[in-house]
């Protein structure tokens, strides 16, 4: 990917992400650069990665038992 095209994504992601956590971070640059790189607020329960808190998803789980059942 080139620089320019980088710049480009980076310019429509703060675009389109200005409103994200509830206000506009249009001036505040240090949020704004923050939800261009990772739109989610914090890893809590809430705002976070589900499988961190409830185990493997039902896909893995069926491939695990689907592998057990091969073995």
């Amino acid at each position: 990917m080139s620089i320019l095209e980088r710049r480009n994504h980076t310019k429509r992601l703060k675009k389109n992400r200005r409103y994200n956590w509830g206000r506009d971070l249009s001036k505040e640059p240090k949020y704004l650069s923050m939800v261009t790189k990772t739109p989610k607020a914090c890893s809590c329960l809430f705002c976070g990665n589900k499988r961190k808190y409830s185990g493997k998803t039902m896909q893995e789980r069926r491939a695990d038992e689907l592998e057990h059942e091969l073995i």
